[in-house]
C-alpha cells in the first residue's frame, strides 16, 4: 500500500505544481464565475427606459407596464412629454389625445427602442383604450374582472410534486463538469502512462513497484487532484449562482429583493441545491475510476503520444455517449428510459446526480446503480492492470488488443 501511496503523492505534486494546471484551474474557475454572474450584470447594466406619458389612456397604459422594463415620467402636455424626450430626459412618450372618434396615441421615440419594448407598449395602449372604449360604454368593468377571476380554475395536483426546474439545471450543470472531468482526468491518465512509456522512466519505476502499484498509484494521484478541481468548480459555480440570485440557500433572501412571488417560491425549495453538489461529487468517484483505468490500460499499449488519441477512440464516444444522455434526458428527466440507463454503468455518473437534482429516484435504484457502478470498476480495474502490466515495457510498435489481454 505504502509504494501506490508514494506514486499517488509523487502525480499530485507533479500535477499541482505545473503552470498549466494552475493556468487551466484559474481560468476555468474565472469563466465558471463570469458565466453565473453574468446575468445579474446584465440586468443592472440595462436600466429601465424612461417613458414620458401625458394623457388619460397613456397613463393607464403605462400603470401596467413592466417595472423592471419602464420608469414612467409624468408630463403635463404633448409639449412638455416631447420636450422630455428632445432633451434626453425619457427616451420615448406615450401621448393620448380623446377624440370624437375616440382616444388616439402616439409613440415619440429618440432614435428606436430596445427590442420588444415597442411591442410591450402597443399591447398597453391598446388593453387601456379598450377598458376606456367600454367603460364609456357603460359596462361593468369592475363586475367583468370579478366573474373571469372567479371563473379561473383552481389548481389541484393529485401527484407526485413538479420538479424544481433550479434544481434540475443545477443537477445538469455538474453533469456537464462531470463529463469534463471524466474526459480531461481520464486522457491525462492516458498520456502520462505513455510519457512515462517513451522516456524509459517506467522502467525505473518498475524496479521499486509493481506494475499494477504504478497505475493504481497514478489513478488515484490524478483522480485527487481531478477531485479538488471538481470540487473548485461547483464551489464557484454555486457561489455566482447565489450571488445572481439565481440559487437561494436555506434561510437567505435575494440581497436585491428583485425576484418576483414565483421565482422566491422556485428559489426557496433550492435548499437541496448542497445534496445535489455532493451526490455530483460523490458519483465522480467510480465514473472517474472506471475511465481511468480504461485509459491508463490503453495508454499503456502505445509509446508515442501521437497514438493515444488513435487508441482512446472508442472510450472517447463512451463518455460522449454519456454526455449526450445527459442532455436528452434534460427534455424529461422523469421518462422511462433515463430510469432505466440511469441503472447502467457508466451512464449512471451522469445520469444519477441529475435524477437526484429532479428528486425522481429511490434509494434502492440509487443502490442499484451504485453496486453495479462499483462492479463494473472493480472488473475494469482488474482488466486494466492485466493490460497495463502485458503492455507497458513494449515499446515501439502498438500492442494489439489480443496480445495485451494474454491472449496472443
Amino acid at each position: 500500500m505504502r509504494p501506490t501511496l508514494l506514486v499517488a503523492g509523487r502525480e499530485i505534486r507533479t500535477r499541482v505544481r505545473s503552470r498549466g494546471f494552475l493556468w487551466s484551474t484559474a481560468i476555468t474557475l474565472a469563466l465558471i464565475l463570469l458565466a453565473s454572474l453574468l446575468p445579474r450584470a446584465v440586468t443592472l447594466l440595462d436600466r429601465p427606459t424612461t417613458l414620458a406619458v401625458s394623457g388619460t389612456v397613456a397613463t393607464a397604459a403605462a400603470e401596467t407596464l413592466p417595472e423592471t422594463e419602464f420608469t414612467v415620467r409624468p408630463a403635463d402636455d404633448e409639449a412638455a412629454a416631447r420636450e422630455l424626450v428632445a432633451t434626453g430626459a425619457a427616451r420615448a412618450a406615450l401621448v393620448t389625445d380623446d377624440t370624437a372618434d375616440g382616444p388616439r396615441s402616439r409613440l415619440v421615440i429618440d432614435g428606436d427602442l430596445p427590442a420588444g419594448q415597442a411591442a410591450t407598449i402597443d399591447e398597453a395602449v391598446r388593453s387601456a383604450t379598450r377598458s376606456a372604449l367600454l367603460a364609456a360604454a357603460g359596462v361593468d368593468l369592475a363586475g367583468i374582472e370579478r366573474d373571469v377571476d372567479a371563473a379561473a380554475p383552481v389548481t389541484e395536483s393529485i401527484g407526485a410534486p413538479t420538479t424544481d426546474p433550479i434544481l434540475l439545471v443545477v443537477a445538469f450543470l455538474a453533469s456537464l463538469l462531470l463529463f469534463m472531468q471524466l474526459f480531461v482526468s481520464g486522457m491525462a491518465v492516458a498520456q502520462g502512462v505513455v510519457e512515462e512509456k517513451s522516456s524509459r522512466v517506467i522502467e525505473l519505476l518498475l524496479a521499486v513497484v509493481t506494475p499494477r502499484q504504478l497505475l493504481v498509484g497514478k489513478v488515484l494521484g490524478i483522480g485527487a487532484v481531478g477531485l479538488l478541481q471538481l470540487a473548485l468548480f461547483l464551489a464557484a459555480g454555486l457561489t455566482g449562482a447565489v450571488a445572481n440570485g439565481v440559487v437561494l440557500l436555506a434561510g437567505a433572501t435575494d440581497p436585491a429583493a428583485t425576484l418576483d412571488a414565483a421565482t422566491e417560491a422556485s428559489a426557496g425549495g433550492t435548499s437541496g441545491v448542497l445534496p445535489v453538489v455532493l451526490v455530483s461529487l460523490v458519483w465522480f468517484l467510480p465514473g472517474y475510476l472506471f475511465y481511468a483505468f480504461a485509459y491508463g490500460a490503453a495508454g499503456s499499449m502505445v509509446s508515442r503520444q501521437e497514438d493515444v488519441g488513435t487508441v482512446t477512440t472508442p472510450l472517447l464516444f463512451l463518455v460522449m455517449g454519456t454526455y449526450l444522455s445527459s442532455v436528452l434526458a434534460l427534455q424529461d428527466v422523469t421518462a422511462p428510459w433515463v430510469r432505466w440507463l440511469s441503472l447502467v454503468p457508466p451512464f449512471s455518473a451522469l445520469l444519477m446526480p441529475m435524477r437526484v437534482g429532479a428528486g425522481s429516484v429511490t434509494g434502492g435504484e440509487l443502490a442499484v446503480a451504485g453496486v453495479l457502478m462499483v462492479a463494473l470498476v472493480v472488473v475494469t480495474a482488474l482488466l486494466g492492470a492485466g493490460i497495463y502490466r502485458r503492455s507497458v515495457l513494449h515499446t515501439g510498435s502498438r500492442v494489439g488488443l489480443r496480445r495485451a489481454l494474454g491472449r496472443g
